[in-house]
């Protein structure tokens, strides 16, 4: 179960082995494992490396290490700390519909069958927002009317979508380092 604390009852700090084989025992072999050394918070890269092997543009601790599972690696863990050695549980982020809350919120679920996360979201893009629920940050899509529409001076004009074409895309909790969002673009 995914938690804002947490994933499964595995708190975050817990030991980097103890949640990859928690997650494991319920999920299955892991479909990526990558590890990432960090450098003042920018991406090290590894002798004979071909890219950063990250998702982060920056990292808060020296080592990051993300384990996903599912079908496209749609549920990771994100785990951190001063040496690969010494990891331990900071965050979770899934896209794909691997696992929900107690309640049944998940991903492919609509706002209007959660009526306290609809007044949380704050638009990043035209389309998409983000809100919060029980300490879980929600990414949402609009399927039909968007957040925002640009006029023709370029200035974004809020929208008021109906919350039955709002669909849940993405979910995290902890900390998955740091990246920028998407500007709303005309």
């Amino acid at each position: 179960m995914l938690a804002g604390d947490g994933l499964g009852g595995v708190s975050f700090g817990a030991s980097g082995p103890d949640v990859v084989a928690a997650v494991t025992s319920t999920l299955g072999a892991p479909v990526s494992d990558q590890t990432t050394h960090w450098s003042n918070g920018v991406p090290v890269m590894e002798p004979g490396a071909t890219s950063m092997n990250t998702r982060a543009e920056s990292w808060n601790q020296p080592v990051s290490r993300t384990v996903c599972w599912g079908l496209h690696g749609g549920m990771c863990v994100d785990l951190g700390g001063d040496a690969d050695d010494d990891l331990r549980f900071v965050g979770w982020f899934m896209i794909d519909p691997i696992l929900s809350m107690p309640n049944g919120l998940g991903i492919g679920s609509r706002v209007s069958d959660f009526p306290a996360l609809g007044p949380t979201l704050q638009p990043e893009s035209c389309t998409d927002a983000w809100g919060t629920f029980r300490d879980v940050a929600i990414g949402v899509h609009a399927t039909a009317v968007p957040f925002l529409t640009v006029d023709t001076d370029g200035n974004e004009i809020p929208q008021q979508p109906d919350p039955t074409t709002l669909v849940v895309d993405t979910m995290q909790a902890g900390y998955n380092g740091d990246n920028d969002g998407q500007v709303c673009a005309g």
